[in-house]
């Protein structure tokens, strides 16, 4: 061994200094695997089932009472957009949704953002997630 070279023990851990390309290298990885478990969390969740009412407010809220549920939740506004949901699609998704209570139709409602891990579990009123989109299924 030369002289003045310090052996670490094996139970020692080594420090990584900051600025170096390893510290670049540690943070990068670090970052990625934040990401890829934070995907891994935000699956998107189908809820399909039948919707036993449907209102509005004077502001132009929609609201549903779905099977898979069982509370009213917003979908959307007539009037203006909500969390990313323009008017225009709303009123699209109003003429389904009063088709599908009147007719007993079941519908599906694709949530992208994976906030809940089963759809009994998704915030109620106007506390609710955005769908991506409101599906009317065949009979």
């Amino acid at each position: 061994m030369a002289a003045g070279r310090k052996i670490l023990a094996p139970d020692r851990k080594t420090r990584v200094r900051r600025g170096t390309p390893r510290s670049r290298m540690m943070a990068i990885v670090t970052a990625c695997c934040c990401v890829v478990s934070t995907s891994a969390n935000a699956a998107a969740v189908d809820c399909a089932g039948t919707l036993s009412g449907v209102y509005t407010t004077k502001a132009g809220n929609v609201l549903v009472l779905s099977s898979w549920r069982g509370a009213w939740t917003q979908v959307c506004n007539l009037n203006s957009e909500w969390k990313g949901v323009p008017a225009q699609t709303c009123w699209g998704w109003f003429a389904k949704i009063n088709t599908a209570v009147a007719q007993v139709l079941e519908v599906r409602f694709h949530f992208p953002d994976g906030t809940s891990a089963a759809c009994d579990q998704y915030l109620t009123w106007e506390n609710a997630p955005s769908p991506e989109y409101v599906m009317l299924l065949d009979p």
